[in-house]
């Protein structure tokens, strides 16, 4: 049962490196894969987790390690870094002739599955924010998973190998981890920097995006050089799109978020700042919800609808400044801005939902890019 699958991986997390991928593909011929992710150059035999995770260290910019394990009619690829098994186009060539299914993740903390079919994406998700799986479509493919959306948020690693297992019928366990397999470093292939508008944007959505010159100059040419654009960006539609009313704390934290980092130098001063109004927001939502009609209905939910809830979507704005300000690598920044600044419920038919979608993905491309 799923349920137990779920259960035995509980501990596997402690095992794995800090950052890792691996992904599961449905077919045996071992050779075609290690092409699609690099030239290969040189094997170990033998190669255990631990032993590629090394070599990985002392490898140069241009090449990478993967450990290979084949079973029956499927392989296992575990890579230290780069993720090459979670690029979308190799990931579709992996893919097309069966099925293949990818956990990647980041010392950061940043998560992505993505499972693909016949050479198409079927769905790319953040196993904690399912809502923003990609291309949209995916929800039905999550909605079906042998794996809940609990066990995903409980236990993001134990149900990955619990679905791979299930897919595949390998299992992950700490005998396979510890066990020897076969190590192949690879020279790594071009990256070629894709257009967003060819990754999972709707017709809609790319429609939204270039009817803004600046957002559709992003997706057109997702570069590192436009990170600054792209979180101001994503802070304005946030603000929009929650109605958050005019504030000193509003202007100067657009004055910071468009000054270079390096120079931003009240930036804590003013996370503090926001952050207590962002606390006073959410104490506001909870006094009108308390007084409101639905108090006893349920939880105080974020909202254009009720008073409460339009309170939250603000609190959820001033969270996303909170988050732009930040003092990370700006692609990760511009990313989880992105991520924020959903929850302030960006309008669909004014195009903003479309926009900021548009703007995550190329965060997340240029992010990946990295």
């Amino acid at each position: 049962m799923m349920i137990d699958l779920f259960a035995s991986y509980a501990t596997t997390r402690d095992l794995l490196p800090d950052q890792g991928s691996i992904t599961w593909v449905g077919i045996a011929e071992t050779e075609a894969l290690v092409e699609l992710l690099g030239n290969p150059t040189r094997e170990i035999s033998g190669a255990t987790m631990d032993d590629v995770c090394a070599t990985a260290m002392d490898l140069s910019g241009e090449e990478a390690i993967v450990l290979v394990s084949q079973h029956g009619g499927w392989t296992v690829l575990f890579e230290p870094t780069p993720f090459c098994g979670s690029d979308p186009r190799a990931f579709q060539q992996f893919s097309a002739h069966s099925a293949a299914l990818n956990v990647s993740w980041t010392v950061n903390h940043d998560v992505w599955v993505t499972y693909a079919s016949g050479g198409q994406i079927v769905a790319r998700f953040d196993p904690l924010d399912l809502a923003a799986v990609q291309p949209k479509s995916g929800a039905v493919w999550l909605r079906e998973l042998p794996v809940t959306s609990s066990q995903l948020a409980a236990d993001w690693m134990a149900a990955c190998l619990a679905l791979g297992e299930h897919l595949s019928g390998i299992g992950l366990d700490a005998n396979w981890l510890r066990a020897g397999h076969r190590g192949v470093v690879v020279r790594r292939s071009p990256v070629v920097n894709t257009a967003v508008s060819h990754l999972d944007l709707d017709d809609d959505e790319l429609a939204a995006a270039q009817q803004d010159p600046r957002v559709a100059a992003v997706i057109a040419e997702p570069t590192e050089d436009k990170l600054p654009l792209i979180t101001e960006l994503i802070a304005r539609i946030a603000v929009s799109s929650a109605n958050l009313p005019g504030h000193v704390l509003v202007d100067r934290a657009f004055q910071l978020i468009t000054t270079d980092p390096d120079h931003r130098g009240d930036t804590p001063e003013m996370r503090a700042q926001l952050r207590a109004w962002s606390n006073d927001l959410v104490r506001q939502a909870n006094a009108a919800f308390e007084s409101s009609e639905a108090n006893g209905s349920g939880h105080v939910l974020p909202g254009h609808e009720t008073a409460h809830g339009r309170l939250l979507l603000q609190g959820a704005a001033v969270e996303t400044l909170i988050r732009a300000l930040a003092n990370d690598d700006p692609a990760y920044v511009a990313y989880k801005t992105a991520s924020q600044a959903q929850a302030t419920h960006p309008n669909t038919a004014n195009g903003d939902a479309g926009r900021l979608r548009a703007l995550l993905l190329a965060a997340h491309h240029i992010y990946e890019q990295g």
